[in-house]
């Protein structure tokens, strides 16, 4: 466990401009002659719009190809005089409304490319199934399942009005491609300013320490719909608590865990810090000795993002994750970072534990990875290479 305090976070919620200051920069961008990519979203939230949109707009101010712009669904009538001038029109995960079919009207009448951009397995309703039990939802009368039928069609509905995709990964990306027959491109989740910026506060602190009683487990996935992921690996970490009594687990968010481990719960051994905004999970996650990113491997957790993992190594934590297909391509295995099927997990944080891992050797092999990776210039070129894929000329080949 490391002392990290970083006594001011910032700005926690950079994205919140308004309408005519995001119509101001959008002039000027016009004006100069640069295309500009509109991202459209349903309202601001901390998860999908800060990854998808806020940090897709804040890179792109770097590109000498490309801006990106983001707005709201109630901001739609406000924004159709300037929908001829876009290059490019982007739905973020919008669930279908006579609102978002008049935008979507409006964009093709101007003959400018409609893309949808999604960062999970939520546009088909055949894998609702798979997506709800690997989600723990409880499905309690009819509501519950309209809902979750509703919002998974709805999405479905929107997105098979797009010309094209954009995914956080070619695995969901080829889901995509299977299931409307349309091309893709790819731009991976990543690091914004802020996180970069706390995250370097974080590391000048923690590089003059020696990790002090007790060596923590973090576990940063902690809300309900994890719950079949924590089962994978939960009689390992019970094992190694009742080992070596000086290892904790601690865990941000709300987590219903198994009877077994309720014992540990009430001696302390397992500790809960509620939900945290995005720069102070940074200061957590950099607190503890160990990330782990524990996941049930099906095609619904294949498609998710490796943001586990490079939120982690930019503030120099070692993370050791469930191989599924992103996390493989991700983290190579005893270079930076490890990769543990289940049953393999006791061993794997016990060697940690006893330091028989070269851990330090891990750490800067993953911290420069993520930031040539996950962060600047290569990110802008994935930005530019997936817009430029679906220009109108390339689009209409």
């Amino acid at each position: 466990m490391y002392k990290i305090t970083v006594p001011s976070k910032g700005n926690i919620a950079p994205w919140e401009v308004d309408f005519p200051s995001r119509c101001r920069l959008l002039r000027e961008y016009l004006k100069e002659g640069i295309p500009v990519a509109l991202l459209l979203y349903e309202r601001a939230d901390t998860s999908t719009f800060r990854y998808r949109a806020y940090n897709v707009m804040q890179i792109t101010r770097y590109s000498r190809k490309w801006k990106s712009i983001y707005f709201f669904m109630n901001e739609i009538e406000m924004l159709l005089p300037y929908l001829s001038k876009i290059s490019l029109a982007i739905i973020i995960r919008v669930r279908w409304t006579h609102v978002i079919e008049k935008f979507i009207n409006e964009v093709k009448s101007n003959h400018i490319p409609l893309l949808f951009d999604v960062d999970d397995l939520i546009f088909d309703t055949k894998y609702l199934p798979i997506v709800t039990n690997t989600l723990n939802v409880p499905f309690k009368d009819d509501r519950d399942y309209e809902f979750w039928f509703g919002c998974i069609s709805r999405i479905e509905y929107t997105a098979a009005s797009a010309d094209g995709f954009i995914a956080t990964n070619s695995f969901l990306g080829d889901r995509l491609k299977a299931k409307f027959n349309k091309p893709y491109g790819v731009i991976p989740n990543f690091l914004n300013e802020e996180q970069l910026c706390i995250s370097e506060r974080c590391c000048e602190q923690k590089k003059n320490q020696i990790s002090r009683n007790p060596f923590t487990i973090g576990y940063f996935s902690g809300t309900p719909s994890h719950v079949n992921d924590f089962k994978v690996i939960y009689q390992e970490i019970i094992l190694l608590l009742e080992e070596f009594k000086n290892i904790e687990l601690k865990v941000v968010g709300f987590m219903e865990f198994p009877k077994e481990i309720q014992p540990m719960i009430k001696t302390g051994r397992v500790t809960f810090t509620p939900l945290v905004d995005f720069l102070e999970l940074q200061c957590l996650i950099s607190q503890v000795d160990i990330n782990i990113v524990p996941l049930v491997k099906n095609i619904f957790t294949n498609c998710k993002s490796e943001l586990k993992y490079f939120e982690a190594a930019v503030v120099n934590t070692i993370t050791c994750a469930t191989p599924t297909e992103v996390y493989t391509k991700a983290i190579q295995h005893g270079e930076t970072g490890f990769l543990c099927e289940q049953g393999k997990w006791y061993d794997t944080l016990k060697n940690i534990y006893k330091e028989k891992e070269d851990c330090q050797y891990i750490l800067n092999n993953a911290y420069e990875h993520v930031c040539e990776y996950y962060s600047g210039a290569r990110i802008v070129e994935k930005v530019e290479e997936a817009y430029d894929k679906f220009s109108y000329s390339e689009i209409r080949k």
